[in-house]
C-alpha cells in the first residue's frame, strides 16, 4: 500500500478446528510485533485505532476473534472453555510471527487482560512485555450471590441460558458517539452473559488468582478510576501479588473501563506505544 502499511485479515483453522478469525497491520519494517487481545463481548474491529496508531509507529499488530465473539463466534458470548480460546492465542501468536518475526509484546482490555494473564503464568517467557488494561480478576459486584451459586447448575443444563444483564455503553466510555457505534454493531454481544460462559469466567479468575506469582513479564497495568465494571482497587491489588518488580500502575482519573474509547483516547494509546516500544531490544 501505498503507506507501507499491510493490512488484511483471515480465518484460520483454531483449536479443535474451529474457525478462528485474525486481523493484522504490519508495516514495511516493524520494530516489533504486539497481539491484542479484546474483550467479553467484544471484537477486534473495535480496536482499529488503536491498530493504526501501533503500526503508525512501527509495530506490526494481529488481533484474533475469540470463539463466541465477532467472526470466531457460532453462539455469541458464549465461552464453553477457556482452555480453547488460551490455545488460540497460541495459534494467533505464532501467525503473527509468520506476518512480522520480531519481538513479541501484547496489549488486553478486561476480560482479555484475564485470558492473558493466564497466558503469561505459562508461557510469559515468549512474551517481551505486555500491557493490561481493567484486568477482570473479579465478578462484578452487581452480579447477586444467588446468580452466581446457581450458574454451576444452570450450566449443567443449559449452559447457554442468559443469566445476567451486560450489555451497557455508558458503563464503558463517557463518549455518546461509541454508544451509538456499538449499539449498531452487529458483531458486539448485547445478551446477557450465558449460564456456562460465567462459570468458565469465575474458573479462569481463581485459577488465575492462584499462579500470579509465576509471572515474570514485564507489565504496564493501566486503569480508568471511574470504571465501574471492574473496580480499580483490582489492578492496585494485584500488583505485588505478580512475580515481576518490573512492573507499573497508570491510573487514568475519571475515565471509565473502556479507556481506549473515551475521549482522551489518544492520549492513552500514545501511552501504551510508549511503553511498549521501551520494551523492544535497543
Amino acid at each position: 500500500m501505498s503507506d507501507g502499511i499491510e493490512r488484511g485479515d483471515e480465518i484460520v483453522a483454531g483449536t479443535l478446528g474451529r474457525p478462528l478469525f485474525l486481523r493484522w497491520m504490519v508495516p514495511e519494517r516493524p520494530r516489533g510485533s504486539v497481539i491484542l487481545v479484546h474483550g467479553y463481548g467484544e471484537h477486534s474491529g473495535r480496536y482499529l485505532h488503536v491498530m493504526e496508531a501501533l503500526v503508525s509507529r512501527g509495530l506490526a499488530v494481529l488481533a484474533p476473534d475469540h470463539r463466541g465473539h465477532g467472526r470466531s463466534g457460532r453462539i455469541p458470548g458464549y465461552i464453553e472453555d477457556a482452555e480453547l480460546i488460551l490455545s488460540d492465542l497460541g495459534i494467533a501468536h505464532r501467525r503473527l510471527l509468520h506476518h512480522a518475526p520480531a519481538p513479541v509484546l501484547s496489549l488486553a482490555h478486561s476480560m482479555g487482560a484475564l485470558l492473558l494473564l493466564r497466558y503469561l503464568e505459562r508461557f510469559g517467557d515468549e512474551i517481551g512485555g505486555a500491557v493490561l488494561n481493567a484486568p477482570a480478576l473479579q465478578v462484578p459486584e452487581r452480579v447477586p450471590r444467588w446468580i452466581r451459586a446457581l450458574a454451576g447448575g444452570v450450566a449443567r443444563i443449559a449452559p447457554t441460558a442468559p443469566m445476567q444483564p451486560f450489555f451497557n455503553p455508558a458503563r464503558n466510555t463517557r463518549d455518546p458517539d461509541v454508544h451509538r457505534a456499538v449499539r449498531a454493531d452487529p458483531l458486539s454481544y448485547k445478551g446477557w452473559v450465558r449460564a456456562g460462559t460465567g462459570v468458565e469466567v469465575m474458573r479462569l479468575i481463581t485459577e488465575t488468582r492462584r499462579d500470579l506469582g509465576k509471572i515474570t513479564t514485564p507489565l504496564l497495568i493501566t486503569h480508568g478510576t471511574h470504571d465501574e465494571q471492574v473496580r480499580p482497587e483490582i489492578s492496585r491489588d494485584l500488583v505485588p501479588l505478580l512475580g515481576t518488580d518490573e512492573v507499573e500502575l497508570h491510573l487514568f482519573e475519571g475515565l471509565r473501563h473502556e479507556v481506549h474509547q473515551e475521549p482522551e483516547r489518544d492520549e492513552v494509546v500514545a501511552i501504551w506505544g510508549d511503553w511498549l516500544l521501551s520494551r523492544l531490544p535497543r
